[in-house]
């Protein structure tokens, strides 16, 4: 028997028996796998777990699955600072943002740990601890439920495969970028959501020092 079936859900739908299943088989291996794939999917009906019969389609869907989710993550981070740095109230912009068109999956399920992270490193700015990469890890953190090195992973594997089969990956790989700069900060393992620290830290704002004053040089013939 042989073929391939990604799964997507994370460890409480795995408990559950509640994954998304994405499995790829001849007909045969497909229905002698069927009692184990039942046992862990939240599929309606049989048909929905599977993609094809070819090996290796399965884990081409899953990564298709990962580009929206990495970039959706991500999109959702940007999403709060800039509603931040707007002044408005946190709390009222997802309430407002779920029932909206702008609302993913995503969204609805990271925000709450994203406001968290945000409360944590604007307490710390208050209390005089800036906006350092070591105040940063130090802050309260959000319980771990998919760590954001996963993320890291599955978004150079979606880049990569992007590449090898000529298709553009441009949101992906900033979602990428934005990722291993959280990693940077020491939040490899925290909770994905954590990636909202790499979009808080407030850019540094080069300042131009010059030792004489400057003239205005003016040539004539």
């Amino acid at each position: 028997m042989f073929g391939d079936a990604p799964v997507s859900g994370g460890p409480r739908r795995a408990a559950e028996g509640t994954l998304s299943v994405m499995a790829a088989a001849p007909d045969r291996d497909y229905a002698a796998a069927l009692p184990v794939l039942r046992a862990l999917a939240s599929a309606a009906d049989d048909r929905s777990m599977r993609v094809g019969t070819a090996w290796g389609l399965g884990s081409a869907l899953k990564s298709v699955n990962q580009c929206l989710a990495g970039i959706h993550i991500a999109a959702a981070a940007e999403a709060l600072v800039f509603a931040q740095r707007s002044g408005l109230e946190l709390d009222a912009v997802v309430r407002a943002i779920v029932p909206a068109a702008g609302n993913s999956w995503m969204f609805e399920d990271r925000a709450p740990r994203m406001l968290q992270a945000l409360r944590a490193i604007a307490n710390a700015e208050v209390n005089g601890g800036g906006d350092s990469d070591s105040t940063l890890v130090r802050t309260e953190m959000p319980e771990v439920k998919s760590a954001l090195q996963i993320f890291v992973k599955d978004l150079k594997i979606v880049r990569d495969e992007c590449h090898a089969q000529g298709a553009p990956s441009p949101l992906a790989e900033c979602a990428l970028t934005m990722f291993e700069r959280a990693r940077e900060l020491g939040l490899a393992h925290s909770d994905d959501s954590s990636v909202i620290h790499a979009y808080a830290r407030k850019e540094e704002q080069p300042v131009e020092v010059y030792d004489e004053p400057r003239h205005r040089l003016v040539f004539r013939n």
